[in-house]
């Protein structure tokens, strides 16, 4: 796991969703990943041993949810919208406050012809929000929406190709 992104961190490449190597790293990377690391694990009278168990269980987290979103613009980028949803779902299993996963399952199911699910997506994204954060969805997330309501969002509108911005990978 840590190979993997440490590999990652020192490759060039000016997006890292556009290198088919390190997307293929991040790949097995998020394979590895089981979720909580030792989860259930509990130490007697050793703060220190709990304490790198949670810094540790953070760090393997925080990894594999930067690689996701990365994964799931390269499906976007590759027209592999099953792939682009099954990778945003993964996200948001882990987090459900992460609005650009939610943006990106909106996109996947739109670009799928599964409208009526994208918009059950902004539903759930809005909900969640709200019960947690007790905050309204974004206004990319709320145009997104509306575009898709009223059927008026466009395959190369919001695909991950267009993103300006490069996804960093962290540093081990």
């Amino acid at each position: 796991f840590n190979m993997l992104f440490e590999a990652c961190a020192h490759h060039a490449h000016p997006a890292i969703e556009r290198c088919a190597e390190c997307c293929s790293r991040l790949r097995q990377a998020v394979r590895l990943y089981r979720g909580e690391f030792l989860r259930g694990m509990f130490v007697n009278d050793s703060p220190l041993l709990e304490e790198w168990i949670s810094w540790r269980r953070q760090q393997y987290q925080q990894h594999t949810l930067m690689a996701l979103p990365t994964l799931t613009s390269r499906a976007e980028l590759l027209a592999d919208y099953d792939q682009a949803e099954h990778y945003a779902q993964q996200q948001l299993a882990i987090d459900n406050l992460r609005e650009e996963a939610y943006q990106q399952l909106m996109r996947a199911r739109m670009l799928m012809g599964r409208r009526q699910e994208a918009l059950v997506a902004y539903e759930l994204c809005r909900k969640a929000l709200k019960d947690e954060l007790d905050v309204a969805p974004s206004t990319a997330t709320q145009q997104l929406y509306e575009q898709i309501k009223h059927e008026q969002f466009g395959q190369t509108q919001f695909l991950a190709s267009d993103r300006k911005e490069t996804v960093a990978v962290p540093k081990i």
